[in-house]
C-alpha cells in the first residue's frame, strides 16, 4: 500500500548518490570487476514538527564486498567515540553553561575522502537510475558496505575539524583519549564537538561561535542543522531548564514488549534478588527459546549500558544462561521480567541537572569533584565461579559512566574481588581524570 512512498525514498537516494559523482552506465567495461549492491530498507522514529515520533521511511544502497588493491584493503576500520565522552559533553553543557546543537551528515560515507581506484557497481534488484534505466553505475568515492568507506569519511571531517575550521584564531584540538572528540578551550569561549559517524553533537557558550561552526560545516558537507538534539544513537534527550537535560529510552523500552510480544505487567525489581541458576539438566534445557531470549536480552542491553544502570546487572547475569546448553523456562521467564520491569519504568534515565544556587559556585571555577565508586559479589556465579564487578563515576554529582561485568580470574577470597573491582573502576577514571586534565589545559582541576 506504500509502494510509491518507497519509490520516491530509493529515487532520492540513486539522485543522491549521482549528485555526489556517481555515473549511470548501461553495463560494466568489460573485464571490470563488478561490485553488486544490496539495498536496507528501515523505518526509524523521528520527531516530527508537531512533537510526535512516527516512523520514517530510509532506503541505502550497500556494497556488498571489498575492492580489489592492496591499500583498500588495509586500514579498514575507523574510531567511534566512547559513549562516556557522550556523558561528559551533557554534563559540560550544564556546568559551564553551555548549549547543544545537532547536525546530521546526508549520505556521510559517499562525502569522504575520494577512492584510489574508481568501482564499477550494480545497484539492487529491481532498483535502476529513473532517468536513464541504467541499473549499473562507475563512482569513485566510498559507498557504504565497502570496508574503507568509514577510514575515508573519518579522515575528511577530522582532517577539516582541526586545519580547516578556525574561529577567532581558534582551532579544535583532538583529545587523546577519544579520537571523535574534539574541544576548544578558551574561557569564555568553550566548545566541545563529538562525532557519532554521522552525526555530529556540538556543544558551546557563544552563539556567535554556533553562527559560524554552522555556515562553515553546511558549505564543507551535504548536512542538515536540525537544532537542539532531541535524539542520538536511539536515545530520547529532553531540555531541562536552559542547560540541563534529561535521557532516556522510552520509546525502545516500550517497543521492545511490542516486538517480543510481551504482556505488560508491573513488577518492583528487575530480577529477585536471591535468583541463582544452577547447571541445567539436559531435559530442562529448551533450544526454541534460545532465539527469543538472546534477540531479548540484546535489546535490553543496549538500553542498559546506554542509560538504565538498574537493569544491567541482571541483562548481565541472565545473558551466559542464552545458548543451547543452558536456556531453560526459568531463564526466559527471568528474561521477560527484566523487559516488563523496564516497561513500566520506562521513564526513568539519566539526570544532567544542577538548580541555580548549585551553579553558581562554577563561575570563574573549574574545581571538578570526579568521585567513583567501586562493588563486588564473591563467586556468585555458580557456572564458573567467577565474581561480578560493579562500578559508578560521578563528575559533579552527575551521571559519568556504570558498568558491569564478570571478572576474567576467579578470586579466592571476598578481598580479592573487590581489589579487582577497584582496579577495573580505577582504569576507567584514570582514562576521565587525564582527559578532564587535558581538556582543562592541564590544571589541577579535578579533585
Amino acid at each position: 500500500p506504500d509502494g510509491d512512498e518507497w519509490d520516491e525514498v530509493i529515487d532520492a537516494e540513486i539522485n543522491g548518490l549521482v549528485a555526489k559523482g556517481l555515473k549511470p552506465i548501461p553495463q560494466p567495461p568489460a573485464g571490470v570487476d563488478v561490485l553488486p549492491c544490496s539495498s536496507v530498507l528501515t523505518e526509524p522514529y523521528k520527531l516530527q514538527p508537531n512533537g510526535e515520533w512516527s516512523p520514517k521511511k530510509k532506503f541505502r544502497v550497500v556494497a556488498s564486498g571489498n575492492l580489489t588493491t592492496g591499500y583498500e584493503k588495509s586500514e579498514t576500520f575507523a574510531p567511534t567515540p566512547d559513549t562516556t565522552s557522550t556523558m561528559l559533553t551533557f554534563i559540560l553543557c550544564q556546568v559551564l553553561k553551555c548549549w547543544k546543537r545537532h547536525y546530521d551528515a546526508i549520505q556521510a560515507f559517499s562525502q569522504g575522502n575520494k577512492l584510489e581506484v574508481p568501482v564499477t557497481v550494480r545497484f539492487p534488484r529491481g532498483v535502476v537510475h529513473k532517468d536513464t534505466g541504467y541499473n549499473h553505475g562507475e563512482c569513485d568515492f566510498p559507498l557504504y558496505g565497502l570496508k574503507i568507506s568509514p577510514n575515508k569519511w573519518h579522515s575528511k571531517w577530522s582532517h577539516w575539524s582541526l586545519w580547516v575550521f578556525e574561529f577567532h584564531g581558534l582551532r579544535f584540538k583532538q583529545s587523546t583519549y577519544d579520537s571523535c572528540f574534539f574541544y576548544i578551550f578558551s574561557p569564555p569561549l568553550y566548545a566541545f564537538l563529538e562525532v557519532h559517524v554521522d552525526d555530529f553533537d556540538l556543544t558551546y557558550s557563544h552563539e556567535e561561535f554556533r553562527l559560524a561552526f554552522t555556515e562553515a560545516f553546511l558549505a564543507e558537507f551535504d548536512a542538515k542543522d536540525l537544532g537542539p538534539p532531541t535524539q542520538f544513537l536511539q536515545v530520547q534527550a529532553v531540555r531541562v531548564g536552559e542547560h540541563g537535560h534529561k535521557l532516556h529510552q522510552a520509546r525502545q523500552v516500550r517497543s521492545i514488549l511490542a516486538t517480543h510480544k510481551l504482556q505488560q505487567k508491573s513488577w518492583d525489581v528487575p530480577m529477585c534478588p536471591t535468583l541463582n541458576l544452577p547447571e541445567p539438566s539436559p531435559e530442562e534445557v529448551k533450544l526454541e527459546l534460545v532465539r527469543p531470549v538472546l534477540s531479548l536480552l540484546m535489546s535490553l542491553m543496549y538500553v542498559a549500558k546506554l542509560t538504565r544502570c538498574d537493569i544491567l546487572f541482571a541483562c548481565c547475569y541472565l545473558s551466559q544462561f542464552a545458548n543451547d546448553k543452558r536456556c531453560t523456562q526459568k531463564v526466559y521467564d527471568a528474561s521477560v521480567q527484566v523487559a516488563q520491569y523496564a516497561e513500566c519504568t520506562a521513564d526513568r534515565g539519566l539526570d544532567f541537572t544542577k538548580s541555580t544556587s548549585e551553579l553558581a559556585k562554577y563561575d570563574g571555577s573549574f574545581d571538578l569533584s570526579l568521585e567513583c565508586y567501586s562493588d563486588s559479589d564473591h563467586a556468585r556465579q555458580k557456572l564458573n565461579r567467577r565474581s561480578r564487578t560493579g562500578g559508578y563515576v560521578i563528575l559533579e554529582g552527575l551521571p559519568l559512566l556504570h558498568l558491569c561485568q564478570s571478572q576474567h580470574g576467579v578470586a579466592i577470597s571476598s578481598t580479592e574481588a573487590e581489589i579487582v573491582a577497584m582496579s577495573t573502576v580505577s582504569q576507567k577514571v584514570l582514562g576521565m581524570h587525564g582527559m578532564l586534565q587535558e581538556i582543562f589545559s592541564y590544571r589541577n582541576l579535578v579533585a
